[in-house]
C-alpha cells in the first residue's frame, strides 16, 4: 500500500483527531510515489528515519502542482501550514521548484485498522 509519512506535531494531532470522512491536505515535494486522485493509501506518523507507525488510511481527492513562487498567492488560507510544511524540509527552493498540495480524507483510524 503506498504511504505519506508526517513529522510535523500539530499536523499529526489535526489528524489523529479529525473524525473519519475529515479533509487534511499536504505539501510535498520532490519525489512522489505516484499518487493518484481516488488511490486509497496509508498515512504514518514518522518516529525516526525509516521508521513510521500508522495513523490511518486515507482516500487521495486531489493533487495539484504549484510553482514554489505561487504558493503563498495560490492557497492564501494555508500560509502558515504551508511554512510550517516546507521549513521541516530544511532547504531553500527555487522559485520554479514544483510542490504538490494532496487534498485527502480519513476513512478509517488506526484503532479500527484490522
Amino acid at each position: 500500500m503506498k504511504s505519506l509519512h508526517f513529522c510535523t506535531p500539530w499536523k499529526l494531532d489535526f489528524i489523529k483527531m479529525l473524525p473519519d470522512n475529515g479533509l487534511f491536505h499536504t505539501i510535498r515535494t520532490g519525489w512522489i510515489p505516484c499518487l493518484y486522485q481516488g488511490d486509497i493509501i496509508q498515512i504514518n506518523e514518522r518516529i525516526i528515519k525509516g521508521h513510521d507507525i500508522p495513523i490511518c488510511k486515507a482516500k487521495i481527492t486531489h493533487v495539484e502542482p504549484c510553482m514554489y513562487k505561487d504558493l503563498w498567492s495560490q492557497f492564501p488560507d494555508e500560509k502558515e501550514e504551508m511554512e510550517e510544511e516546507i521549513r521541516r524540509y530544511g532547504r531553500k527552493f527555487h522559485k520554479n521548484h514544483y510542490f504538490f498540495r494532496i487534498i485527502l480524507r480519513k476513512i478509517v483510524s488506526v484503532s479500527d485498522i484490522s
